[in-house]
């Protein structure tokens, strides 16, 4: 039962803090913003390249027995925080 509510207070904190970067990302003025996608419909007419569009495998740590939903956001700083959810339940 302990670790019911422990998971239970983990996803809670977990979904709070997202909410809270996206939010504070929502506010930030992106006119000056490090990170650019060069095709992006806002720059597409801009573009001096050709767009160029790659995926890898992103290898999940080895203690991890299964790793899900793996994904990264950029914080208002520019630096990128990556995140996943681990388990096999």
């Amino acid at each position: 039962m302990r670790l019911k509510v422990i998971k239970a207070a983990a996803l809670v904190t977990l979904c709070s803090v997202t909410v809270s970067l996206y939010l504070s990302y929502e506010r930030l003025d992106l006119t000056n913003t490090r990170f650019r996608l060069e095709a992006s419909v806002r720059y597409l007419s801009q573009a001096s390249q050709v767009a160029m569009f790659e995926s890898q495998i992103i290898p999940q740590p080895s203690y991890l027995p299964a790793a899900h939903s793996s994904s990264f956001t950029m914080m208002p700083n520019g630096d990128l925080l990556a995140f996943w959810f681990a388990g096999t339940r």
